[in-house]
């Protein structure tokens, strides 16, 4: 994703803008190094939200704390979940997923792209909503989950829904329901979670630009106006729409006091779950 705009960033910006990739530790060696970035405007990080509202709670020090040490800069685009389930069980909706689970609660689990995410905790989520046990398991990334739930090596996923529709198409998995205010746009033909009786799994996901604490007001307008002049285009639709990310223009303020309302929903929600890292 900051591929997509690195080219936009530049032209807008004067200057090349290199892409540099630190992965490792769910996004945390990326917000640190950050975080121990001067605010000069040379340095922005895109993450994606569980690194901004969910961390903070799932570990007892946090390297970084987001609302201090980061300036929300702009959205870079929204997805929706779902909860995918291979064709090797018979569950064809949701509520007869659930049934199925409570009948088989030694297969029933959920694999998701790593412990601590948001996809890991709409799985509790979901447990808690329809009384049933889903184990959780943790995979290193997107891909690992998504070639067990095609092999049948695990009932059910929680993932992107983008990352899902290759395999629903070649039919070695169904999409059971979303996490959306509204229908997925890749999936209009699944209802979301909201529509089948479970509002509170209303749960969205996104990826932002923040800058370092301490960036001046102007630096940080200046690069939120670069990036919707960027979304604004044909050219980054398309790309967008490629990724299955969803274009949700916001200034820095609005986009500010999302992540505020979401960082506020998730602590009590992580919380009650009874979660750690060293539980994992």
């Amino acid at each position: 994703l900051a591929r997509v705009f690195a080219e936009r960033l530049a032209e807008g910006l004067g200057r090349a803008v290199v892409v540099e990739n630190r992965t490792g530790a769910g996004g945390q060696i990326a917000a640190e190094a950050l975080k121990a970035a001067p605010p000069d405007g040379n340095t922005l990080l895109v993450a994606p939200d569980a690194s901004i509202t969910v961390y903070p709670y799932t570990v007892a020090k946090p390297a970084y704390d987001p609302r201090t040490d980061f300036i929300p800069v702009a959205h870079m685009g929204g997805y929706d979940m779902a909860l995918g389930v291979s064709t090797r069980i018979a569950p064809t909706t949701l509520a007869e997923f659930i049934d199925w689970a409570r009948r088989n609660p030694g297969e029933a689990s959920y694999g998701t792209a790593g412990a601590g995410s948001t996809l890991h905790f709409l799985g509790l989520m979901l447990n808690q909503a329809a009384g049933i046990n889903l184990t959780h398991v943790p995979y290193r990334g997107v891909g690992p989950a998504v070639t067990d739930v095609s092999s049948g090596q695990i009932a059910a996923v929680i993932l992107p829904v983008g990352t899902l529709t290759a395999q629903v198409a070649a039919g070695k998995a169904r999409i059971l329901a979303t996490s959306g205010a509204r229908r997925s746009p890749v999936t209009p033909g699944v209802p979301t979670f909201r529509e089948l009786g479970y509002a509170t799994l209303d749960v969205p996901g996104w990826f932002g630009l923040f800058a370092p604490a301490g960036t001046r007001p102007e630096v940080v307008a200046r690069d939120n106006a670069v990036i919707e002049a960027a979304m604004r285009t044909v050219a980054i639709r398309e790309r967008m729409k490629s990724l299955d990310l969803e274009i949700r223009e916001m200034s820095p303020a609005q986009f500010a006091a999302m992540i505020e309302q979401e960082s506020r929903r998730w602590g009590p929600i992580i919380r009650a779950s009874g979660f750690s890292a060293d539980s994992q």
